[in-house]
């Protein structure tokens, strides 16, 4: 039996909807708990997004990076005991990514690469994107310190990389459709989708390489600590853009001297393990939260188990916003 392409999206939605770890759609993505990091404690949860189109059978949890085309490895994870979907996948050429940049077969970088940004065209509507939603100017020497990229093309033709980790038709949304951020081990970008269809995943974590240190999945602003000062400020969020917003607004009040975190959806802990690993003891930290993990929405707030450091942990929220991806002057926090 061969199925048409349509045909094996519809089935394969049919086994994702039977699954107890099933959670949903968003859009043509069906959202499952992931069977790589086991997800989050919350059940009503799941990270792994599967867009099931009939041209695109591809998944990604945004918890754990787990990513690639829908395959038979991924149904016998999920507990889909469906060999003849299996089958159907591999026939269809879905197992395996096929397309061509600079005339080279795409594949999975094997070797780090020291990665560099290239000069941001100012004029791109992504930037315009930035600046309307901050409310500031975003001058070269702002987009380098955020670690900008308004065009993956251009980063890999200024790293000389002539592979790419995802398949062209997708490099092509990506390029088009999203601004990016490179992260702090070097090895990703986080894409954030500013235009294109509501198809499209908001975010999308695209491999750069596959160094050593791609285990460093969170981000952090270009910039350096005072280490003359008392005690060091460490500012810790969940997404990029409110990292950004929040490095504005205490940039405004004080200066250099608090360094902002973005955990990129991951546990606050594991982060937080980061900075206590680079020596500073006695930081004082604190933990902004969107409103979403107050009010219960998300799974409710839990206070971090970490009683035991010397750090000292604060908790904030923003009185006037939802989260910190706003105008600084739209930031007014209240300590939990």
């Amino acid at each position: 039996m061969s199925l048409t392409k349509e045909e094996l999206a519809e089935r394969l939605k049919s086994r994702l909807e039977d699954l107890d770890s099933f959670r949903g759609y968003a859009g043509d993505e069906a959202k499952v708990r992931c069977p790589s990091c086991g997800d989050s404690e919350n059940e009503q949860s799941a990270h792994l997004y599967i867009k099931v189109v009939p041209e695109e059978l591809v998944y990604f949890c945004f918890r754990c990076r787990y990513s690639g085309r829908v395959d038979a490895d991924l149904l016998v994870q999920l507990g889909i005991a469906d060999h003849d979907l299996g089958r159907e996948l591999k026939s269809s050429g879905n197992s395996s990514y096929s397309g061509k940049r600079k005339g080279k077969t795409l594949s999975l970088l094997t070797k780090p690469v020291r990665i560099e940004l290239p000069k941001v065209n100012r004029s791109s509507d992504k930037v315009a994107y930035l600046e309307e939603r901050l409310d500031c100017t975003f001058s070269d020497k702002r987009l380098k310190r955020y670690k900008v990229v308004v065009d993956l093309a251009d980063l890999l033709d200024k790293n000389d990389i002539d592979t790419i980790t995802v398949s062209s038709k997708i490099f092509k949304v990506l390029t088009k459709h999203y601004v990016g951020f490179l992260l702090t081990g070097k090895a990703y970008v986080m894409l954030r989708k500013v235009s294109g269809s509501d198809n499209n995943p908001k975010h999308f974590m695209y491999r750069v390489n596959n160094a050593k240190d791609s285990d460093k999945l969170f981000y952090v602003p270009q910039q350096e600590l005072n280490l003359l000062a008392p005690k060091q400020q460490f500012a810790i969020c969940e997404g990029i853009i409110d990292a950004i917003g929040l490095d504005l607004y205490f940039r405004n009040i004080r200066g250099e001297n608090t360094v902002v975190m973005a955990s990129l959806g991951k546990n606050h802990t594991a982060l937080l393990q980061q900075v206590l690993q680079l020596g500073f003891l006695d930081a004082r930290v604190g933990i902004y939260l969107d409103k979403d993990d107050i009010n219960g929405s998300r799974g409710g707030f839990k206070k971090l188990p970490l009683e035991h450091l010397s750090a000292t942990i604060k908790y904030y929220y923003n009185l006037n916003n939802a989260d910190y991806g706003v105008p600084k002057h739209q930031i007014k926090l209240k300590e939990l």
